[in-house]
């Protein structure tokens, strides 16, 4: 077969068209009539690359009345292009064959009439498609196409607050209640949903779709360390905002270091410590698909923990107290007491040098101070 860029260049004003069985823009039906064969798009930027956009629907009679190959001309030769096999699935190929023997035909799904983006290029042999439904033709944000729909688009720490430019494309004669351009803004840390629907032109029938964002955890919002060598993500989604996670990968400066575990630890013993001078986040998963991360952030290895905790020995229901140092800033700073699952049980605003609470249930706990510019850990045993 010849190379597509000599064939380029050899007929100067090669252009695919389209010709099917089925009726694309319907009611018209094209039929196999290669003088109505619909012209595909060229790519200003890739000359190389042409594109049809349109709906497709099986046509009224034919045992091929779902099928199409392309042209390079409005008549049946010198050039047409084919899948490699017949029937190949249009949604499944990913080359297209030039002047193949059997004339072999690609196909689209009966069950799936809709608005169909198909791109051929032919430096490389190649073609792709793309199935919209018959409501929603495209959606932009920020100006680059957003093609998975059932995927969070992922926000980053840099501009994860800023107003995010949506364009809702409809597919021709329909209408989006919100209007085709939406500045949308995600308000909490991890998942934001923006719900729109698309009406059918005369108003009857629509169709609802769920716009999913996915915005960075705060490192310490989401994370516990635990110690000078081990962090833990807190897992209880009555406790983390209803996040059930199933997968977790743990980065230090960009290379993934740990992964399946909600903990991560330097090394197995406790003279094995975080790295003070790395950068540390961490990618998610929950049960339903949706990825998340942390924003990446920088530990405090302390080596002291800088406040009293007495006694760290208690039974259900004694009170704890702790007590800071006489030089440290007490404003906006925060007391957390976390089981070892990362939930939080117990948290208080810290108000003055002594602060004191009691824990009803028997385990071991970690005692978390957190102030804004570090946080200290301590161990408590309660007993029963």
């Amino acid at each position: 077969m010849r190379l597509f860029q000599n064939l380029a260049l050899a007929r100067g004003t090669f252009w695919p068209k389209l010709v099917a069985h089925f009726e694309p823009f319907y009611p018209t039906e094209v039929g196999w009539d290669s003088g109505r064969a619909i012209r595909l798009k060229k790519d200003h930027n890739n000359p190389n690359l042409f594109t049809f956009t349109g709906v497709l629907k099986e046509a009224s009679s034919g045992s091929d009345r779902n099928m199409f190959k392309l042209l390079g001309q409005n008549d049946w030769g010198p050039v047409s292009f084919h899948s490699k096999t017949q029937q190949e699935s249009l949604l499944e190929s990913k080359y297209v064959h030039e002047n193949l023997p059997g004339d072999h035909k690609w196909s689209i799904d009966p069950r799936k009439p809709g608005t169909y983006v198909i791109k051929v290029d032919l430096l490389k042999e190649t073609i792709r498609a793309r199935y919209t439904d018959s409501y929603l033709y495209a959606v932009y944000i920020n100006g680059v196409e957003w093609q998975n729909l059932n995927e969070a688009y992922p926000l980053n720490c840099n501009n994860a607050d800023s107003p995010i430019k949506i364009e809702i494309v409809p597919v021709a004669g329909k209408t989006v209640d919100k209007g085709n351009i939406i500045e949308f803004t995600a308000s909490k840390q991890g998942l934001n949903i923006l719900d729109f629907t698309i009406i059918s032109e005369d108003g009857i029938n629509k169709k609802s779709y769920k716009l999913k964002f996915s915005k960075p955890f705060e490192f310490y919002s989401l994370i516990t360390q635990v110690s000078n060598s081990a962090l833990t993500i807190n897992v209880d989604p009555d406790k983390n905002g209803g996040y059930k996670f199933v997968a977790f990968e743990w980065y230090e400066d960009g290379v993934l270091v740990g992964e399946n575990k909600p903990q991560y630890t330097a090394g197995k013993s406790s003279k094995n410590l975080l790295n003070k001078d790395a950068t540390y986040l961490v990618k998610l998963t929950d049960a339903n698909g949706n990825k998340y991360q942390t924003c990446p952030t920088k530990l405090d290895l302390s080596k002291s923990n800088h406040f009293l905790l007495y006694p760290s020995y208690v039974q259900v229901g004694e009170i704890v107290n702790v007590k800071l140092e006489s030089n440290q800033i007490i404003e906006k700073s925060k007391l957390n007491v976390i089981n070892l699952n990362g939930s939080i049980v117990y948290k208080k605003n810290i108000e003055g040098n002594v602060t004191s609470f009691a824990i009803h249930n028997p385990g071991v706990y970690l005692v978390q101070l957190i102030s804004e510019s570090r946080i200290r850990t301590a161990k408590l045993l309660v007993r029963q």
